[in-house]
């Protein structure tokens, strides 16, 4: 019968500690990229579109994984 109780115990411990290992793994951060450019907005926007492609296709999600935070020089 102890290895039944054991058993019994050992269930009981770990449907209890379940619940706090979930909340201990968190998210990683997004990754923040800074683009910067001696260009306006509107000329520098066909380069921006095509990094966020190129890391589109090796697997990056922006907004998930990854945000560009950007500055234009307007000139």
């Amino acid at each position: 019968m102890k290895p039944r109780r054991k058993l019994v115990i050992a269930l009981a411990a770990s449907a209890f500690a379940a619940p706090f290992t979930t909340f201990a793994q968190s998210r990683p951060a997004p990754v923040v990229i800074a683009w910067l450019s001696l260009n306006s907005r509107e000329s520098s926007s066909r380069f921006l579109a095509a990094f966020k492609e190129g890391m589109a296709t090796l697997g990056w999600k922006e907004g998930a994984q990854f945000v560009i935070e950007g500055r234009w020089a307007n000139g």
